[in-house]
């Protein structure tokens, strides 16, 4: 679904963002299971991510069937003449 000229750029920024919640999700977990214990840290802390998992799954669409490289998925401006 993104334009050829800048497929590269999503799967690293899609990393990066993992890395920077990951590291984010640590301190939170504990300072929940401190106050209120494990069990009810781990689920506010993965309940969250999964409800966000089903609902971009839902409203995502496929691409099936795409060339890459085509004139469908090329960002320059036609030609004309």
């Amino acid at each position: 679904m993104s334009p050829d000229a800048i497929r590269g750029f999503y799967p690293g920024v899609t990393y990066q963002l993992g890395n920077l919640f990951a590291a984010l999700n640590l301190p939170i977990q504990e300072a929940l299971a401190e106050n209120y214990g494990y069990s009810f840290a781990l689920t506010w802390t993965v309940v969250p991510v999964v409800v966000a998992i089903v609902v971009l799954a839902l409203i995502g669409k496929e691409a099936k069937g795409i060339q890459f490289g085509t004139a469908d998925t090329d960002t320059q401006p036609a030609r004309s003449g």
